[in-house]
């Protein structure tokens, strides 16, 4: 991206600057002509930390050791993650959902060895067993 600084000639990219950049250049005028500035390209962080480390003591080189170290585990984990899930539950949340499968499949396999039919004659025999108590009165305003 070019850059103008100000009583610099506007240039075709002056279009694409953000707003921030725009207010920096000076569009009106077109007399003054210098020189365009370019913002210097940013290294990756792994190339800017092997920089810093060249020709460093025994110290820099410890250093420079742990780093690579930790790009190496930082590479491991991303390959770990890419691979699958990596499961972050603790031990009982993960017992605590196991029972809750068990229980599940066990509701499941009940409801299943059943048939309507059956379901309907063992809430009759229910039914039967509760005391005059529980039924519903009538009710009739006319007799």
């Amino acid at each position: 991206m070019v850059l103008c600084t100000r009583g610099q000639q506007s240039t075709i990219h002056e279009n694409h600057l953000h707003n921030s950049e725009r207010g920096r250049t000076n569009s009106t005028s077109t007399t003054n002509v210098g020189s365009i500035r370019h913002r210097p390209e940013r290294l990756p962080e792994i190339e800017r930390n092997r920089r810093c480390f060249r020709g460093k003591k025994k110290k820099d080189k410890e250093k420079k050791r742990c780093l690579e170290q930790q790009i190496n585990t930082n590479k491991n984990e991303e390959e770990e993650t890419k691979s699958g899930y990596i499961d972050k539950r603790t031990p009982a949340q993960m017992a605590f959902d196991k029972m809750q499968e068990k229980r599940q499949m066990e509701r499941i396999l009940n409801k299943a060895e059943k048939t309507h039919k059956r379901r309907v004659e063992d809430f009759n025999r229910h039914l039967d067993s509760l005391t005059e108590h529980y039924d519903i009165p009538k009710v009739s305003w006319t007799k």
